[in-house]
């Protein structure tokens, strides 16, 4: 399903494994009762749902699902009557750079799939906040932006995977997904502080994703 700003809303987790690639999946299994996951532009929560129904990840972590537009009304019921157990919740209506800790809650694992990273106008604001919400050794799952370019004060471009390795408490793995052709990107925090090099919106254009330029303030 594709919303009308031209999103994707309703990938499954068929999709994520395919995106992100097998490797996602095993570390799905290795989650339990006391592990936390979210997923940032979870859109209608497919993923999850397929996650906390099938008897194959068990036992589970606890899920949230984020996005920062408002599923229509009958659907959240619809997900309230199906989840009443407070190991699934759906928090929409807002952008993951104004939610707070104390809302959300501590993750050992964060997704991104074509998410706010791809679509944000303010996308280190978006990272700074996975790093407040990520717990010490936990990951973050994404994909490198394909149409971000990011520029240091010279003009000269820098790629996005080389904007990453400014950020300090984050290690990062690049692999290149055989089924999607997309660049999955895990981001371990290794560092109790965690500094994202700023960056300044110059332009976006609307796509799918849209074509993003930022300049970098410092690193």
């Amino acid at each position: 399903m594709i919303r009308q700003n031209s999103y994707t809303i309703d990938r499954n987790l068929l999709d994520y494994k395919l995106i992100l690639g097998p490797e996602f999946i095993e570390f799905l299994t290795s989650l339990g009762l006391e592990h936390h996951w979210i997923d940032s532009g979870a859109g209608r929560a497919r993923a999850m749902i397929d996650y906390v129904q099938d008897d194959f990840f068990s036992p589970q972590a606890r899920v949230t699902a984020l996005d920062s537009n408002t599923p229509e009304p009958h659907y959240l019921a619809e997900l309230e009557k199906k989840f009443s157990s407070p190991g699934f919740r759906y928090l929409s209506g807002q952008r993951i750079e104004n939610r707070h800790l104390d809302e959300v809650g501590c993750a050992d694992l964060i997704t991104d799939v074509y998410g706010p990273l791809q679509y944000s106008s303010t996308m280190d604001q978006v990272l700074e906040r996975y790093a407040t919400l990520l717990k010490p050794e936990g990951e973050i799952w994404t994909v490198q932006p394909v149409i971000t370019f990011i520029y240091d004060r010279q003009n000269k471009e820098i790629r996005f995977q080389d904007w990453l390795k400014y950020v300090q408490g984050l290690t990062v793995h690049s692999v290149l997904s055989p089924h999607s052709g997309a660049r999955e990107l895990v981001l371990l925090r290794n560092e109790e502080s965690i500094v994202i090099p700023k960056l300044a919106l110059q332009s976006i254009y609307s796509g799918s994703p849209p074509l993003r330029k930022f300049t970098l303030l410092d690193s």
